[in-house]
Order: C-alpha cells, then sequence, then structure tokens
C-alpha cells in the first residue's frame, strides 16, 4: 500500500473545520451531517473531531478550547498533540463560518482514499474469487460510498418545485410512462422511476404476453426498454412483438402456404416501425448482478435507458453456479427482488418483473389470484411497490374432489387487479383479449390506442381464442 501521507488529504481544510467549530459550536450540526471522525487524514485531527463530538453527545454547556483540553486529559490529550496543538489550531488557523464547505472538502479527499483501498482490497481478490462474486461486491461498497455524499434534510422547497417542473413537463401532468391501457394508466399512474412492479400470474395467464404490450406501447413513444427474458428465446420474442404489433395470428407460420397475402401485407408494413423501437432484447441466462450490470451499461449510452423488464423472476439465479450459495430459494428470491428494487432506484427507472403465482388460485372458486400467491417468497410482496395480478375468470380449476377438473370456455377478457399500489389507489381494470394477436386491448377503444384504427376487428373477439402450434404448450401466453 502506498504511504498514507502520500493519500489525497487537505490537513489545511480539516484544521479550518476544527478551529470554525471551536469558535462557533454551533456549525457542529451541519458538519456532522458531512464528517465522521474517521474521514480526517490526520490522526490527530481525527482524535480531536471525536472528542468534539463526545462533547456535543454529552450535551452539557459549551463546546471551546476550553471544555476540549478539560474533556482530554492525560493520555487522550497527548494523542492529540497535547495543550500546545490544540491551542495553536485555536489561535492559528483562520476562521470563517464555512465549516460545513471545509468539511465537504474533507468528505471528498475521504473518499479518494476510501476508492483508493478499496482498489487495493479487491486487486487481490479479483485474481482469487469469482468474478461475478467479487463485481457484486465491489458495486455493494461503492454503493455504499456513493451514499455517503447524498442524504441529510432537504429544504422541500427545492423538491416540490423540482416535481412541478417534472409534471409541467409531462402531457396532462401523467407522472409515468404510460402502458396505453387508460383504467390501469388512471390506476397506477403509469411505471414510475425508481418502482418495482410485479406482474403476477400462473402459467398460460398472458404474464408475457402483458409484459410485451406495455414494451410496445412504451417504445412507441419513444422509450428506450431492456427487456431480459430468461425463458423465451430471442427469435419468439421478436415474433410476438411484430405479430402482436401488426395484430396477424402467428399460427400460420408452421403450417406453410396458410399466410394470408393481408398478413404478409401487414407485416411488411408493420416492420419498420417495430425496427425502429429502442427495444433491446437479452435471452442469455443471466444473473441478477448480470442485469444490473448490463441495465447500467445501456444506461450509459448515448441510447439511454427508460425501463427494465424482467421476464421472469422464478427462473433466475442471484449468483452464478459455484458462487454465492443459500440455504434456500426463498433467500434467494428476496435477494433477487431486493436487487431489483435497488436498481430501480439507483437508475431512477421503473423495473417491470414477471412472477409466477403458486397452485392456491386454482384451489378457490372463480381462481381468483391474491398477494399470498407470490412464489416463493414473501419478500416479493414487500419490496414492491405496485403489484398487478392477472385473472382469468374462465381458468379451468379443481373440485373439491380434486379428481374432476371444471373447465369454462376461453374467456375474451382478462381481468388485471392491482392488488398492491404503494403511491396509489388498488383496484382492477377488464383488458380486451385478443388470443390468436396474444395481444390485450382497451375493452373501449379511443383514439389514444396504438394501432386500434389501422386493422379489421380481432375475428376472435366473440371468445373462440386461438391455436399457437408455433410456440409450443407450455409457451406463457
Amino acid at each position: 500500500m502506498a504511504n498514507e501521507t502520500k493519500l489525497p488529504h487537505d490537513h489545511t481544510a480539516e484544521r479550518a473545520v476544527l478551529a470554525s467549530v471551536l469558535v462557533d459550536a454551533a456549525q457542529l450540526d451541519a458538519v456532522r451531517t458531512i464528517l465522521e471522525p474517521a474521514d480526517f487524514h490526520d490522526t490527530r485531527h481525527r482524535g480531536i473531531f471525536k472528542a468534539i463530538c463526545e462533547l456535543d453527545d454529552r450535551d452539557e454547556g459549551a463546546i471551546d478550547i476550553v471544555t476540549l483540553i478539560a474533556h482530554l486529559q492525560g493520555d487522550a490529550l497527548q494523542a492529540v498533540g497535547g495543550a500546545a496543538f490544540l491551542v495553536d489550531l485555536f489561535e492559528g488557523t483562520a476562521r470563517s463560518t464555512n465549516a460545513a464547505g471545509y468539511a465537504r472538502v474533507v468528505k471528498e479527499r475521504s473518499l479518494s482514499r476510501s476508492l483508493y483501498r478499496l482498489s487495493l482490497r479487491f486487486e487481490k481478490e479479483s485474481l482469487e474469487e469469482p468474478p461475478m462474486e467479487v463485481l457484486e461486491e465491489v458495486q455493494k461498497e461503492l454503493l455504499t460510498l456513493g451514499a455517503s455524499l447524498e442524504g441529510g434534510p432537504v429544504p422541500i422547497g427545492e423538491v416540490v418545485g423540482r416535481v412541478f417542473e417534472a409534471a409541467q413537463s409531462q402531457r396532462e401532468g401523467f407522472p409515468g410512462i404510460r402502458t396505453h391501457f387508460h383504467e390501469l394508466d388512471d390506476l397506477m399512474g403509469g411505471l414510475r422511476k425508481s418502482d418495482l412492479i410485479l406482474i403476477g400470474a400462473r402459467p398460460g395467464e398472458g404474464k408475457t404476453s402483458l409484459a410485451l404490450n406495455i414494451a410496445l406501447a412504451a417504445a412507441a413513444d419513444g422509450s428506450a426498454i431492456l427487456f431480459f427474458s430468461l425463458e423465451m428465446p430471442l427469435r419468439q420474442i421478436a415474433t410476438r412483438l411484430l405479430f402482436s404489433r401488426a395484430r396477424v395470428d402467428a399460427g400460420p407460420l408452421q403450417r406453410p402456404g396458410r399466410m394470408s397475402d393481408g398478413d404478409i401485407q401487414r407485416l411488411r408494413d408493420t416492420l419498420p416501425e417495430v425496427a425502429r423501437m429502442k427495444i433491446h432484447v437479452d435471452d442469455s441466462n443471466v444473473t441478477a448482478v448480470d442485469i444490473r450490470a448490463r441495465a447500467r451499461q445501456m444506461k450509459r449510452d448515448q441510447q439511454g435507458l427508460d425501463l427494465v423488464i424482467v421476464d421472469y423472476l422464478q427462473l433466475m439465479q442471484a449468483t452464478r453456479a459455484g458462487e454465492r450459495r443459500f440455504d434456500n430459494r426463498v433467500l434467494e428470491i428476496g435477494e433477487i427482488s431486493r436487487s431489483l428494487k435497488l436498481m430501480a432506484k439507483d437508475l431512477d427507472v421503473p423495473v417491470l418483473a414477471l412472477s409466477q403465482l403458486n397452485r392456491a388460485p386454482e384451489q378457490r372458486d372463480f381462481a381468483r389470484p391474491q398477494l399470498a400467491d407470490l412464489r416463493e417468497s414473501g419478500s416479493l410482496e414487500q419490496d414492491a411497490d405496485i403489484v398487478l395480478l392477472i385473472h382469468n375468470p374462465h381458468r379451468p380449476r379443481r373440485t373439491k374432489s380434486a379428481e374432476e377438473e371444471v373447465s369454462e370456455p376461453e374467456s375474451p377478457t382478462r381481468r388485471i387487479i392491482v392488488a398492491k399500489n404503494r403511491n396509489g389507489r388498488t383496484g382492477e381494470v377488464e383488458l380486451a383479449w385478443l388470443g390468436q394477436f396474444t395481444l390485450f386491448d382497451n375493452i373501449h377503444a379511443t383514439s389514444d390506442d396504438l394501432g386500434t384504427d389501422d386493422f379489421p376487428p380481432d375475428p376472435g373477439a366473440n371468445g373462440s381464442g386461438g391455436d399457437y402450434p408455433g410456440f409450443g404448450e407450455d409457451t406463457d401466453f
């Protein structure tokens, strides 16, 4: 390690902080929101500031050169340079009312030293430990260091001013990214920055379809989307995006000669629009660490980042194979959900994550899902800002005998239950389900709907549903 005396420091600023506080103890409150004793480079200055803080915590009277010397005494006094050093500090250093300003200089130098020591610490670990595990630890340490520059009370006038400016800049004051499902947008306020939004459903209820529909709507408005698909390969995601946007049934893809000339023309007309959309798809076997790193990289790129989508949580691992292990899957899912929430806050973008539900809804009348059905972790409910549950009223369900399955005809609608909304109302909305297009739509179309007037009515909207041999029986539509 380099000689400590050569590491970044500013002893003049350190002395100025101490002298200013000893002259005017009222400045100590502001200084303590910025500095800790460990931030001082000179060990004598560190001991003096620690003693000043101890006097402040006792709240027994004035804090000045006399009370400080009386508090230290003996070996402790000698450790900080003795009474002569304190007197010289008090009398020989220029004082001002800008102790907080000097404190910020001291803090910056302290952070520079911490970053240097951090680099030395991980220099060895990077050669001996699994790289993704080291990367995760580095990211946590850097977030901790960055947080030390933040925090503290902020005048509310500054905050409400920024809130007003943001509201004014949004069309009609809309706070989040629009899903273009009007009733759902009214309930949620759209997808808000720094929020973790969960979409929960049983297999086959439409989690992926709803997420892709939201991605299309957001991208059509100019948002940049990063979509992590752990279930479906890139080609299938691209097919779903193109065919849903064009409102063309993908089933005939697997039956040569069945694609009509009209379908081909719609696909040809839609292709340039979808190709221009800022949607990036990653279908690799990513971990929570990978997602954070790749999202940060895209955020730094010129194209930026407005929304992250993860499909889906139960297919993720917190770390790579052979790295950090968890005692059980519940703890690991909890770590993943916390990681996604921290990423949403760190990158200031909404994160939309899909989640399986357990089998409990199938044992209840009408198979209506509840928050408690989120699979494998109570942390999902706790970490999420918004939880959306997809309910198909006609989903097959088991009778009490558990031997007979009761099924209903395919429903032309799905209910989207807003089961949790940290910053707004809960409730439910009903959306049309256009099965052959794997598409959700507003039941009452408006001129603001994407593509509503561009294509003929859905021939399957009467509840006939659709057949999708091209995607396989287990694909989550």
